[in-house]
């Protein structure tokens, strides 16, 4: 009798099936409709995901996790300490672990093999994987050269559930030591909605102001959450 062995999904499969489970842009008002919609998408994907594993119950596995964390992606973005707590498993975690890697690796090259400059849509993808479930506010600076290609991706600071502390002077010091010709800010919003608030606003002006003095140019300023994002440029504050 031959065993059966169960497929395990590449990194590629991996992204095509998280990627469907992408929710679209929600106001406030709408947040959490939205995400109870996107928890119900997310339950028979993230079983998809656990099937591979020998003797875990995918199906209990998933709902505990999307019950505790709401989304796919907060389920793979959170702490291994916290995806233990919600799902009581090390074999799950471990694997949650391995999927997160698979999903950056995939993501990063997407962003290192393109010029930002006619689209961010890859950026966004990125963003959003990486930091936009976080639970505190976590502000990055893309450095891009003349033709718009990564030169460099600096995490700047941590802040609180509601801001994060930022240094206009950090960020061009370090754009001209780099040689960087444009910059791209980005930061999450923990709350769910991507809105940028007035001291976002007031941040973008004093940086943009300040590129533009010693030759660089914020290209564009990215906010991202679970399920939104807002582009400075796209929006016409840039």
């Amino acid at each position: 009798m031959v065993e059966r062995r169960r497929r395990i999904p590449t990194s590629l499969a991996i992204t095509a099936i998280i990627a469907s489970s992408g929710a679209s842009a929600v106001g406030a008002q709408n947040h959490r409709s939205s995400a109870i919609r996107e928890g119900r998408r997310c339950r028979p994907l993230l079983k998809r995901l656990l099937d591979p594993l020998e003797d875990i119950e995918g199906e209990q596995a998933a709902d505990a996790l999307i019950d505790y964390f709401g989304s796919l992606r907060a389920t793979l973005t959170a702490s291994r300490k916290e995806q233990l707590r919600a799902v009581g498993d090390a074999r799950v975690v471990a694997y949650l672990g391995a999927v997160n890697q698979s999903m950056r690796w995939v993501l990063r090259n997407e962003i290192e093999d393109r010029t930002f400059l006619a689209s961010t849509d890859a950026l966004r993808d990125y963003l959003r994987l990486v930091q936009g479930s976080n639970a505190f506010e976590q502000a990055r600076v893309f450095y891009l050269n003349g033709r718009g290609r990564l030169m460099r991706e600096e995490c700047i600071g941590w802040g609180t559930p509601g801001a994060a502390i930022l240094s206009v002077g950090q960020i061009i010091g370090r754009g001209l030591e780099i040689g960087a010709q444009y910059i791209i800010m980005a930061h999450n919003h923990p709350s769910g909605d991507a809105e940028p608030s007035q001291s976002d606003r007031d941040m973008t002006r004093k940086l943009a102001i300040a590129a533009s003095l010693v030759g660089m140019q914020l290209y564009d300023h990215l906010v991202v959450s679970d399920g939104d994002d807002f582009s400075f440029r796209e929006n016409g504050v840039l």
